[in-house]
């Protein structure tokens, strides 16, 4: 995994969360399984993946919402337009 952006959040416990991309010195083919996760910090194991369904393309930077409940991601492909993806990873 070739992480992009990360950011720490502490509510019930630690939280990592996550978004990674393309290894931009490797074949990028793999890219659509580029996604995003949190870990619990005390476990080191995932608990949610998250990311749009055809995974990212370049992801640039990550940022959450004070209560947790939402990450927002940003997209800058050169191929594609600019943009910021919501998702809401508390249902």
């Amino acid at each position: 995994m070739n992480v992009i952006s990360s950011c720490l959040r502490l509510f019930a416990g630690k939280q990592l969360f996550l978004v990674n991309g393309p290894d931009l010195w490797q074949n990028s083919q793999s890219v659509s399984s580029d996604h995003g996760l949190v870990l619990d910090i005390e476990s080191g194991l995932p608990m949610t993946l998250w990311g749009p369904d055809k995974g990212f393309r370049l992801p640039h930077d990550l940022a959450v919402s004070p209560d947790g409940k939402y990450v927002y991601v940003s997209e800058i492909d050169l191929s594609a337009p600019k943009r910021v993806y919501k998702f809401n990873i508390r249902n």
